[in-house]
Formats: structure tokens, C-alpha cells, sequence
């Protein structure tokens, strides 16, 4: 028989991961701005619960490094450091490769059609002027890899979500500030696509280096947008040791057995 507190405790816990859910979404979606007060009590009344929900969902998302709690007992969103952004995509580069490995060798077909289907929101949300179905589909996609790998330890112990938006929060100056949004640009190689179609191919090698290196582009690129700005030097050149192990191939072409062929062929040489 369940006991009116075990109700209590459940009903919690489900409030609990609502109210995380939202607060997630909004940091993700830069509704919420690294340093932006959140308000528990303006939560608790916009979503109609109690204090303790809200207070659950805050703690929840302290622990994955998303907000922080001010001196003056209040919450904001973490305002990352240039070191902090650093770190976060060193461990999503190492995340995400082993993942994608992971993912090729044993992605069911199910999970290959959700990769095709993230791919085609990609391409359909780009070139719309709400950033948001975009940054949701992107958030997808590299989660799909990730949920596709079938170790889920990989994703617990690293907080695939936290590491993921942790790069949201630096992709946000592109908004704020009025500039080009990042996938305006030329995008990063490999792209999106790349990655997917090795995956496709069930080749361990070529997935993990486009992942790698499709990561380790994206960092390259805000972090040189970020000295520009600063009016600091602009960070090195990769290294060919850093190239070697995450490649930008020129891969390109909409078909995918062409595609896979390129990716195999171009890591061969790079192996030899």
C-alpha cells in the first residue's frame, strides 16, 4: 500500500524533472544568458509549484555546472570561463569520439534513421531566422550519437547533456551580439553529415575522427571569434599531430555510398 508521503515524494520528483526540463530548454535555447538571474520564486509561480521542485531542479542543474548559487543566496546561469570552454570541449571532442566509435560498430537501424532524420531538420532550420528549431535539432543530432553508442555510462558519467549545452552557452555570443549566426558561416569540417554517413558505413576509424574533428573545428572557430573580439592573438594552427587525429576530409556529395567510399579511401591514405 502506498503511503500518502510515498505519493508526496513521487509527485515531487516528477514536478521536480519538469521544472528541470524547462530551466534546461531555456539555457539551451538562450533564453537564459550566462549570468542571468533565476528567480526560484518567479519559477515557482510561472509553473505553478512549490518552492521545493524548483529548488530540486536548481541543485540538479548546479550539479551538472549550469547554474550556480550567488553569494546573496540567489541562482544564475554560469558565465563559463575562455579556460572553462577549453576544458568542456576537450572532454566533448574525447566524449563524442568514442561515442561515434562506439555508435558505428553498433547503431541499430533505428538509430541510423533517427541520425538521417536530425540531418534533414539541420538542413531545413538552417536557413530560417529562428535560431531555436535549429539549435534543438543540432542538440539532437550529437545526442543521438551519443544515446546510439549503447553504453550508457558514457553519457552518465559524462554528463553528455551539461557538456553539450556548456558549448550552447558559448555559441550564444552570436546571438547576443548580433553576428553571424555559427552555422551561416562555412561550417565546420567534417560536418554533421560526414560524421553520419561513417557512422552509416560502419567504419570505427573514420567516426571517431570526424567526430573529433568536427568538435575540435567548432572549438577552433569560436575560440579564434573570441580573440577578435578580444583584440588577443589568435590561436595556432593545428598541428599535423592534431590533424592526423581528427582530419577535416574533404568529404562531400548527397550520396551516401559515394559519400562512405570517400571516407574509407581518404582515411586509407591518412593511415598509410
Amino acid at each position: 500500500m502506498t503511503t500518502s508521503l510515498g505519493v508526496a515524494v513521487v509527485e515531487r520528483h516528477v514536478l521536480a524533472d519538469e521544472v528541470y526540463g524547462v530551466l534546461f530548454s531555456r539555457i539551451m535555447l538562450a533564453e537564459l544568458l550566462p549570468g542571468e538571474p533565476v528567480v526560484a520564486a518567479q519559477v515557482a509561480e510561472e509553473l505553478e509549484v512549490s518552492s521545493s521542485p524548483v529548488r530540486d531542479a536548481l541543485h540538479r542543474l548546479r550539479a551538472e555546472g549550469l547554474v550556480e548559487k550567488q553569494p546573496s543566496g540567489g541562482w544564475s546561469v554560469v558565465c563559463p570561463t575562455l579556460e572553462d570552454m577549453r576544458h568542456v570541449y576537450e572532454a566533448r571532442e574525447a566524449l563524442e569520439g568514442l561515442a561515434a566509435r562506439l555508435a558505428a560498430r553498433q547503431a541499430s537501424d533505428e538509430d541510423l534513421r533517427g541520425l538521417a532524420g536530425a540531418l534533414e531538420e539541420l538542413e531545413r532550420y538552417a536557413a530560417m531566422a529562428d535560431p531555436a528549431p535549429y539549435v534543438r535539432a543540432d542538440m539532437q543530432f550529437h545526442l543521438g550519437i551519443i544515446r546510439s553508442c549503447g553504453n550508457r555510462c558514457l553519457a552518465q558519467w559524462a554528463s553528455a547533456h551539461a557538456l553539450v549545452v556548456h558549448c550552447f552557452l558559448w555559441d550564444q555570443p552570436y546571438q547576443r551580439e548580433g553576428l553571424a549566426r555559427p552555422w551561416d558561416a562555412s561550417p565546420p569540417r567534417p560536418t554533421h553529415a560526414d560524421i553520419a554517413v561513417a557512422i552509416q558505413a560502419r567504419d570505427p576509424d573514420a567516426a571517431e575522427w570526424l567526430a573529433r574533428g568536427h568538435i575540435r573545428q567548432a572549438s577552433r572557430r569560436l575560440e579564434g571569434w573570441l580573440a577578435r573580439r578580444d583584440g588577443s592573438r589568435e590561436p595556432p594552427a593545428d598541428t599535423e599531430a592534431e590533424r592526423r587525429r581528427g582530419p577535416a576530409l574533404p568529404l562531400a556529395g548527397a550520396d551516401s555510398k559515394e559519400a562512405a567510399e570517400e571516407v574509407i579511401h581518404s582515411l586509407g591514405e591518412l593511415r598509410e
